[in-house]
């Protein structure tokens, strides 16, 4: 089936190239992407302005990558504290004068008292530009993301942001 279905797309992408109007222009085409037979490309491609701009996500797991652009890290984790490369990432941000996020993977326990933990590491991290984020990706307690929130804006202010799944809070 996978080899029918290779040979009925080869012959549509032939036949689509001078229409198959000639026995001479099918030879020359041969397989679209090896001649050339495909569609007129643009002399630019330009990203619409609205367009999302895709940055690194780095956690201990990465430890501290040398980037040079916008990026958002880990600073915490519920349950086992300050990310082992948060202090790593942030002075490179620092340094280069990056925008930055970070975030917090929430766990089910103590929601207020992680978003305070986070809080005091931003502010030993010496701030960032960007949101601080609570990566909500396991099934947390009602309200946990709000409490996390509530603590965050009252300790450092905004912006804050939700990464999160279906099902998680």
């Amino acid at each position: 089936m996978k080899r029918l279905g290779l040979v009925v797309l080869t012959a549509f992408l032939l036949g689509g190239c001078n229409n198959g109007t000639s026995r001479k222009a099918e030879r020359r085409c041969g397989v679209p992407a090896q001649a050339g037979c495909s569609l007129p490309k643009t002399k630019q491609l330009t990203a619409p302005p609205t367009a999302a701009r895709l940055f690194p996500d780095i956690s201990e797991y990465q430890g501290c990558p040398s980037f040079h652009g916008p990026v958002i890290f880990k600073v915490y984790e519920g349950g086992y504290g300050q990310d082992h490369s948060a202090r790593c990432n942030a002075n490179r941000v620092h340094a280069l004068h990056l925008w930055a996020g970070v975030y917090a993977f929430l766990r089910p326990a103590n929601c207020a008292g992680q978003g305070y933990a986070t809080a005091q590491i931003v502010k030993q991290l010496g701030g960032i530009r960007g949101p601080v984020v609570a990566d909500a990706e396991v099934p947390l307690p009602r309200g946990c993301v709000s409490a996390f929130l509530s603590q965050v804006r009252q300790h450092i202010g905004g912006p804050v942001d939700i990464y999160t799944g279906t099902g998680t809070w």
